[in-house]
């Protein structure tokens, strides 16, 4: 995959991202994206503080078109193992996708000989939050549940404390 045509599969998936968004979410998805880009890292947190770390990351970013971005996407190209689409909010205005992606440096050394030659994966992705894990079917959400903290803390705290009632 050259560095043109990643972002060319980067524009063809966000209508996919989009309806995959609206099937699973009650919020307002706009048509108009803009986007950012952020690196994957391996660290030994938890969800929770990974989440909170990406939010703060993330609200420290400009929010650019895709044309803007594509010159830092090529530099990125030769190192790109996964790239992931995230919708990360969603406004009346617009939708800001964030393209995370995760290096090929990361990887173990024998892994990336392994993978050396292979393209990038490109998916696409919604992050669902976790007091509708073990709900079947799965209930429609807010799509901007991880931007509203307290929200979800509550949500949270209160799932596990209906599921797993402390025993007497």
């Amino acid at each position: 995959m050259s560095p043109v045509d990643l972002v060319t599969a980067i524009q063809e998936a966000v209508p996919q991202l989009l309806a995959l968004g609206r099937s699973l979410a009650w919020s307002t998805i706009p048509d108009c994206c803009l986007f950012i880009v952020s690196e994957i890292i391996d660290e030994p947190t938890n969800a929770h503080q990974r989440r909170r770390l990406n939010k703060r990351l993330n609200d420290a970013k400009q929010p650019l078109p895709l044309a803007d971005l594509a010159p830092a996407l090529h530099q990125l190209h030769g190192n790109l193992h996964d790239i992931n689409l995230f919708i990360y909010r969603a406004t009346r205005e617009a939708t800001i996708v964030d393209i995370r992606y995760y290096s090929r440096s990361s990887l173990t050394p024998a892994y990336r000989a392994q993978v050396a030659t292979l393209p990038p994966m490109l998916h696409v992705k919604i992050a669902t939050p976790p007091w509708l894990t073990q709900a079947q079917p799965l209930p429609k959400f807010d799509i901007n549940w991880e931007r509203r903290v307290t929200w979800a803390r509550l949500r949270t705290w209160w799932f596990w404390r209906v599921s797993f009632p402390q025993v007497s």
